[in-house]
């Protein structure tokens, strides 16, 4: 008796369908599953194996349904688990380099399919580029000390991160300065 015997049914099932899928994935991006084989077998350090895997995750993430709905969050789970089971059975020595890593993709997965899908609508509506700019326009009308030119560069350099400024848009870091007592000195940023 094997140990494969002891495995139920259904779980040699979904394995199977999860392998399947893993397949599918390979197909999609041109290659065979022994070409992926060999590459992870190439590489001593794991890098491969989570590279493969992270981008079977995405493919799981935005997979569609033979009816186009994505699959659900227990199947992506499923298939992504168990196709890692398989690899890492086949190369067990990469194991332990990969653990953190693996988890951390799987964990990240499941993040997404679990907010996939759902409205925004308990948060109020995103500021536009045309919104910014009366902002920090009334800002500067209305600046009478430094802590108001201040603001408004702050407001503009928050937007600039997220990458949404209308005025900060060829911002560079010599432009940026941050002085004792916590001033932020920007140049050249208003034309």
């Amino acid at each position: 008796m094997t140990t494969k015997a002891l495995i139920p049914g259904n779980s040699q099932r979904a394995r199977l369908t999860a392998l399947n899928a893993f397949e599918r994935f390979v197909v999609a991006e041109e290659m065979t599953v022994k070409q992926i084989q060999s590459f992870i077998a190439g590489d001593k350090s794991g890098d491969a194996l989570c590279s493969v895997l992270d981008k079977f995750a995405m493919h799981l993430a935005f997979q569609e349904t033979s009816r186009g709905s994505l699959l659900s969050k227990r199947s992506v789970a499923s298939y992504f688990g168990n196709a890692k089971n398989h690899l890492l059975e086949l190369f067990p020595a990469l194991n332990s380099v990969t653990d953190r890593r693996l988890q951390k993709i799987a964990s990240i997965l499941d993040k997404h399919c679990a907010k996939r899908g759902t409205e925004f609508t308990h948060q109020a509506p995103p500021c536009t580029k045309k919104d910014l700019k009366a902002l920090v326009t009334v800002i500067y009308k209305g600046a009478s000390t430094p802590d108001d030119y201040k603001d408004a560069g702050l407001v503009s350099l928050l937007w600039y991160f997220l990458g949404r400024s209308f005025d900060t848009a060829s911002l560079v870091k010599s432009q940026v300065a941050v002085y004792p007592g916590k001033w932020v000195c920007l140049y050249d940023v208003v034309n």
